[in-house]
Order: C-alpha cells, then sequence, then structure tokens
C-alpha cells in the first residue's frame, strides 16, 4: 500500500509535462508570422554518369581493316552512237560472251541504203577522174603538135584535179555511212558475264544511252577508300592481305594503284589492290584489306576518351575514387578507333569515354563500365 502514492505522483508529472510541451507548441504556432512555412530539407544532385575503359600499352604494329566489294579489272557499259529502234536482243542477263559476240543489233534498213548511196556516189567520182585522166592525155598529144593551145592543157589538168577531190569526198562519205552501218549492232568488246540489261526487242533508244553492262573475265581487284593517315603504311607493288568474311578465306593481293589525291567530298583516297587469278573468287563479293600499320609506342585509349584530339590542348578525364582529373595528353597518332598518346597516365588507369559533357575537374561522377 506504500507505493501507491509515487505511482500517482509519477503519473501526475508526466500529464503536466505534456500539458505544457503542448501549450509551448500552440503558442510557437500563434507566434510565428503569417503565410510562413517551415524551409524543405536541402536536395543532393547526383553525380552524373560516366562510361569508362581502362588504359592500355601500344603495340609496335597494329592491324586495320578496310572493307570494301570485290569488281571486275575490265566493266563497261555499252550503247549505241546512234539512235534507232532496237531490233534484237541476242544476249540475257549473266550470260557470257565471246569478245566480238552480237549483243544487240537495230534497225539498219536505213543505214544500208545510205551505204548504197555512198558506194553509187563514190563510183561516179571514179568514173569522172579516169574520164578526166584520158582527156588529159589526149590534150597533152595535141599540145605536143601544137594542135590546141596551152589553155586547152590547164583545163584538162583542173578538170582531173576536181574530179580527184570529188572522188575523196565520196570515198569518206561512205566510210561514214559504213562505220554508222557497223555501228547499228553492238558487240561485246571484250570477253565476259552480261550483268545488266537494259533494253528490249522494239524500243527506241537515244544515242549513248546504256544498254548492256558487262564485266570481264581477266583480273579481278578491290577498291578501298584510306584516311591519309595509312598512306605511309602503303605502296604500289606491295602484297597485301585480303580477308573474305563470309567465306572464311584470306588471299594475298598487290596494291596496283593508290590515288594521287583525295575526292574533297570524302578526304579518302580510293587504293586499288588486284586478286589472284587462280581462285574461284566473283565480282560483288565483300572484302577487307588488312593493313600492318606501324603505331608509335605509347598508352592506347579509344579515341573519344580525348577530349579536343584535334585541336591545341587535347585531355583525357582520368577518374580515381569516382572524381574526375583532367590529364593533358599529346595524340601520336590515330589507329582505327583507338589513339595513341602519353601522358601522365599509366597502363591500367581508368579514363571517361562518354559522359564528357559539363565535367570539370575534382567532379564526383558515377562509374558505369
Amino acid at each position: 500500500m506504500a507505493a501507491s502514492p509515487v505511482r500517482f505522483r509519477w503519473r501526475s508529472v508526466t500529464s503536466t509535462a505534456l500539458g505544457v510541451s503542448a501549450l509551448v507548441g500552440a503558442l510557437a504556432l500563434l507566434i510565428a508570422p503569417k503565410g510562413t512555412t517551415a524551409a524543405p530539407p536541402a536536395v543532393v544532385a547526383a553525380a552524373p554518369s560516366v562510361a569508362v575503359t581502362e588504359v592500355d600499352s601500344a603495340t609496335p604494329v597494329r592491324e586495320l581493316r578496310f572493307s570494301g566489294v570485290v569488281r571486275a579489272h575490265r566493266r563497261a557499259q555499252l550503247g549505241f552512237v546512234l539512235a534507232g529502234r532496237v531490233t534484237e536482243r541476242l544476249a540475257e542477263l549473266g550470260d557470257h560472251v565471246e569478245r566480238g559476240q552480237p549483243l544487240v543489233r537495230l534497225d539498219r534498213r536505213q543505214l544500208r541504203r545510205s551505204v548504197e548511196s555512198a558506194n553509187a556516189v563514190v563510183a561516179r567520182a571514179k568514173a569522172d577522174v579516169a574520164y578526166g585522166r584520158l582527156e588529159q592525155g589526149r590534150v597533152a598529144k595535141l599540145s605536143a603538135v601544137q594542135a590546141v593551145g596551152a589553155a586547152a592543157g590547164d583545163d584538162a589538168d583542173h578538170t582531173v584535179s576536181v574530179a580527184s577531190a570529188a572522188r575523196r569526198q565520196a570515198s569518206a562519205a561512205a566510210r561514214a555511212a559504213r562505220r554508222d552501218l557497223a555501228e547499228g549492232e553492238l558487240l561485246a568488246p571484250f570477253s565476259g558475264r552480261i550483268t545488266r540489261v537494259a533494253v528490249e526487242p522494239g524500243e527506241l533508244v537515244s544515242a549513248g544511252r546504256t544498254v548492256l553492262e558487262i564485266v570481264g573475265d581477266d583480273a579481278l581487284e578491290l577498291e578501298v577508300q584510306l584516311p591519309e593517315s595509312t598512306l605511309t603504311d602503303i605502296k604500289e607493288g606491295q602484297s597485301v592481305e585480303v580477308e573474305f568474311p563470309l567465306l572464311g578465306r584470306t588471299v594475298t593481293g598487290t596494291v596496283t594503284t593508290i590515288a594521287a589525291a583525295a575526292p574533297q567530298s570524302a578526304g579518302l583516297f580510293p587504293v586499288i589492290v588486284t586478286l589472284p587469278d587462280n581462285t574461284d573468287l566473283r565480282a560483288g563479293l565483300t572484302a577487307r584489306l588488312v593493313l600492318a600499320a606501324d603505331v608509335a609506342e605509347g598508352l592506347v585509349v579509344p579515341v573519344e576518351a580525348v577530349v579536343n584530339r584535334s585541336g591545341d590542348d587535347p585531355r583525357v578525364l582520368a577518374v580515381h575514387d569516382d572524381r574526375v582529373a583532367m590529364r593533358p595528353v599529346q595524340v601520336l597518332a590515330i589507329a582505327g578507333r583507338h589513339a595513341v598518346i602519353e601522358g601522365e597516365l599509366e597502363v591500367g588507369d581508368t579514363v571517361v569515354t562518354r559522359g564528357h559533357a559539363a565535367l570539370a575537374d575534382g567532379d564526383k561522377v558515377t562509374v558505369r563500365r
């Protein structure tokens, strides 16, 4: 019975304390200025996310690959030099043809008539020359016995000269007519295979229009486009490897042509590689030129890791303890998708490859690999 008053007093003290707390809270609300609210807690911005990679060491020689399409060394787009109507097409797509074989013919009836007319003019001119020379001979005999004057001899000489000129003119016209007749038949310029047919019998074709395309049976070649940074690693006459990914084969070709200038639109230099003859390769196959490029010794990073790599202040963003540090570098070479650099870096260091924008020295980042 003696402990009851103690418990009672504790409950009383507790109740009194709660009441005082509530009273203080109410007074605080009454005293606070109207329209004011408590300040929200500060929001901490998340660190930007970046992609990174590790710095590697450069090898003295690096293989670069450049893709292209195999084509025939000899190829031609064929057409007529005269306009006309097609009467026959003697070749189909994929046909193999021999040099000189007829491929397409135009209606040549008018051309034949032109040849006949020109030949008749030539025959008339020859007859005029023969008669003029005969007359020239008679006048010369009469002149020897002074039966005719000098003027008669001059007239005979003039007649022969005019007839000879007319004969030459007629002969030239006849040759042109025969040439036009021949041009009405399209012949294969070399042995090969028809790769495109663009005309049907009965069509009217204009002069110069392509009606067939042909590729030759001789050597195949590969054309690739090379950047100027690789031109020091290749020369005409050099043996190079050519890969055929779909065939799983590699052959050895010879560099035959390196363009002296690059088209301004692309800035790449065309290079022709002749492929060996004793293979079953065909035009149209995809191939890759394998070029062994000498690379300066240094450190290797992806090209996208170098900021301002073509400017005066190239640098990379190294990452240590989730913070970036600007490291100036010198770009020694570009080898494909990688840059060879030197600077205050070591093999195994981590550098940013994506997410450089708006980063400053010392910024905290979130690394994603």
